[in-house]
């Protein structure tokens, strides 16, 4: 499963890095991970192309 981090998120999205950071925090991206407290957030890209088709369909 491929992943990405929080900007690259971000820029797909078209959303502040920190909207997607708090967004993993509060459970809100759907299989993000961290290694551990305090490393960058792992994404998978699955879930950002869910988002995207989601939002197009509106």
């Amino acid at each position: 499963m491929a992943t990405i981090g929080t900007r690259e998120a971000a820029e797909r999205l078209g959303i502040p890095q920190a909207k997607v950071a708090k967004m993993c925090r509060e459970g809100n991206m759907k299989g993000a991970e961290q290694d551990s407290k305090g490393c960058p957030w792992h994404i998978p890209e699955s879930t950002i192309d869910e988002m995207l088709k989601l939002r197009n369909n509106l």
